[in-house]
């Protein structure tokens, strides 16, 4: 069934991508299995979220003005190895709803599993 539905329309997970607004890299017919991201990556950093992320105002600005629906978790700006991934509405409306019961936005937001460990 897939390989009948892929005939007629692009992949499904491939709509899935664009629906979820993940952004993650086309996937170019000119590439094979045996090229490296790295090799075809655009020249921008990727915006990331870090395990200690500032404060409730700063991740609630960055998440407002995004146009991605999620971010990647990182360590830190020195250390960029992958934590996880946060999506974007669910982590809006949970520090706007924060926000609206009296969180003041100049509380420090930690990532706990993965901030500054004792």
């Amino acid at each position: 069934a897939k390989a009948v539905g892929d005939l007629f329309t692009r992949g499904i997970y491939d709509c899935y991508i664009t629906l979820r607004g993940y952004p993650y890299l086309h996937e170019p017919d000119e590439f094979t299995f045996g090229t490296r991201a790295c090799d075809i990556m655009d020249d921008q950093d990727i915006d990331c979220i870090y395990a200690s992320a500032g404060t409730v105002g700063s991740l609630l600005s960055k998440v407002r003005r995004t146009r991605f629906g999620g971010f990647p978790v990182v360590r830190s700006a020195a250390k960029r190895s992958l934590l996880g991934y946060v999506h974007t509405r669910p982590l809006r409306e949970h520090l706007e709803r924060l926000v609206e019961l009296g969180l003041s936005e100049a509380v420090q937001v930690v990532f706990s599993r993965f901030g500054a460990q004792k």
